[in-house]
């Protein structure tokens, strides 16, 4: 039996390098259903796995005389590379891969891609490891690559199964990108993918050029310095403030470069929910909103991107996961703190934390800049104009972005932390239309959107402009049927959805549900297209 028909004909679809909605792949012995795209990997290991018999003793003394030299590649070794910590290696689960070496080129079975390589990150499912795993794996196969090339310097070319090859320079090439990319380099300059919806992310090193999708919703999963990781899933009680230490440790940044369509326009993505918004000209930087997680990280990136330029800072509300990484910043490294005249610098905040002990110092130094509705703000080259929104916080903004036609809503729209949503309770929904007439009005411009995109404080992805619009349908149908606008949803509360402006059918409401078991009904690309609204009814008394 050749190796090349028995790559074709004898491997079990599973197996298979393959693109689908849905696809199996073999995690730690268990078949499990992804409910996004990725890459199934095939490794020597797995060729055994599918119960192929072996050549008979005849043919294997046929072909010893003219096999090509063997290599193979330790998928242990290669996890540990990749800067994998040992939960991560125990989803990722690698296995060996074998190399046949003939001349100055190597076969295998793995492929690293010969052009732009999707790599998709979950989102439709929160356990430990099931986000940024899969390109943690996309990072192991090239480090099998690189293993073989580092033993074998002559060989110049690796061909695949299906008859692709890449260069030596590709793989090397490759190899920098993801270390570059695991290590959240803020050079590497990662460019939105303006034509597709959700974040997906260009990332290229020379010749190398690798598409990754970026979920909405947090990468709970992520590695941890290669020693540790989150180990509770989000909705658990208790997940998330176990991990506040590990999570303000090591939280990361990806560095999302707008400039190619505005000028000087920087998503800083971190790795957790938020996603404060960076502008540069040569003059100044102008940051909205700061974070609370991995406070040295986003100052490394900082200092990277603004070097010595005078940098102000615009904070969208007082809740501490858009303000509390001003506790890290020295009030002289500032040029300026933009705050509302309307929120309070003192009393209580979010989670038992005490306004005053992050903004005292602040307005002792003379460096805070009240802003109040209407008011147009001047910095890094662009003009903006302040929404006092109060449906949030009592004095919570939105900063329309007038020169790029970009609303930054902050959480004014909700925190968008599940599926372009927001929770909130029906007695608030009265308060919460007031507050979008006065948004809505001071987004038009006779009779047309003053903006193109929305940019949320826990999205790393630009929404259409509609979307505000949508969540005031949501709100309009809430008003007017209560309860009875309401449906169960898949982690247990209630919920109203409006797709592409309509409130969800019943049918379309129904597909949310698969064999009884709730699933989400919209996939993160998908999630521009949607706004929601979770609703907290009132508890019977006991």
């Amino acid at each position: 039996m050749k190796c090349e028909r028995f790559f074709d004909s004898y491997i079990p679809r599973q197996f298979i390098p393959v693109y689908s909605k849905t696809v199996s792949r073999i995690i730690c012995g268990k078949r499990k259903e992804m409910n996004k795209k990725l890459i199934c990997s095939l490794a020597a290991a797995a060729l055994l796995a599918a119960g192929c018999s072996a050549p008979d003793a005849a043919s294997s003394e046929a072909e010893t005389e003219t096999a090509a030299e063997q290599f193979t590649a330790s998928g242990a070794e290669a996890m540990t590379a990749a800067g994998m910590s040992d939960p991560i290696k125990e989803i990722v689960n690698t296995e060996d891969a074998v190399f046949d070496i003939e001349g100055n080129t190597a076969s295998t079975a793995l492929n690293i891609g010969t052009e732009k390589e999707p790599v998709y990150l979950d989102d439709n499912n929160y356990v430990t490891g099931y986000s940024y795993y899969n390109v943690m794996g996309f990072t192991a196969q090239v480090k099998q690559i690189k293993a073989m090339l580092d033993k074998y310097p002559d060989v110049d070319t690796v061909a695949y199964a299906d008859g692709k090859t890449v260069s030596r320079s590709f793989v090397e090439d490759m190899n920098t990108l993801v270390d570059r990319l695991n290590a959240f380099d803020p050079t590497l300059s990662l460019k939105y993918d303006f034509d597709k919806a959700g974040s997906n992310y260009i990332a290229s090193n020379g010749s190398a050029v690798l598409e990754f999708h970026v979920q909405t919703n947090g990468y709970w999963g992520y590695d941890l310095a290669g020693d540790s990781i989150i180990d509770k899933v989000v909705n658990e009680p208790g997940g998330y403030m176990e991990n506040q230490e590990l999570n303000n440790k090591y939280a990361q940044f990806f560095t999302v470069d707008l400039t190619d369509r505005y000028e000087g326009l920087y998503i800083l993505n971190d790795t957790d929910l938020q996603n404060p918004v960076l502008y540069m000209n040569d003059d100044e930087a102008f940051l909205v909103d700061v974070d609370f997680r991995g406070a040295e990280n986003l100052k490394k990136i900082l200092a990277e991107l603004v070097g010595d330029k005078p940098l102000y800072i615009y904070i969208t509300h007082a809740h501490g996961d858009h303000y509390q990484n001003l506790d890290a910043f020295d009030t002289d490294a500032v040029a300026g703190l933009y705050y509302s005249k309307t929120e309070p610098v003192s009393g209580e905040g979010v989670g038992g934390t005490k306004l005053e002990d992050t903004f005292q110092r602040w307005v002792d130094a003379g460096k805070m800049i009240y802003y109040e509705d209407g008011d147009i703000i001047e910095r890094a080259g662009k003009q903006f104009e302040v929404v006092i929104m109060s449906n949030h916080t009592a004095g919570g903004s939105q900063l329309i972005d007038l020169t790029d036609r970009i609303l930054l809503s902050g959480d004014t729209l909700g925190a968008q932390t599940f599926k372009g949503g927001t929770s909130l309770g029906l007695d608030s929904v009265d308060m919460w239309i007031g507050e979008f007439d006065h948004s809505i009005e001071a987004l038009d411009l006779n009779g047309e959107s003053k903006i193109d995109y929305i940019i949320g404080g826990h999205t790393g992805y630009l929404n259409t402009w509609e979307f505000e619009n949508w969540v005031y349908t949501c709100l309009q149908e809430l008003r007017e049927n209560g309860e009875e606008a309401l449906y169960a949803n898949p982690i247990g509360q209630n919920t109203i959805v409006v797709k592409d402006g309509a409130v969800l059918t019943e049918e379309e409401k129904a597909a949310q549900f698969k064999d009884g078991t709730p699933v989400p009904a919209i996939s993160d690309e998908e999630v521009t297209h949607v706004a929601s609204i979770n609703v907290r009814l009132p508890q019977p008394e006991q």
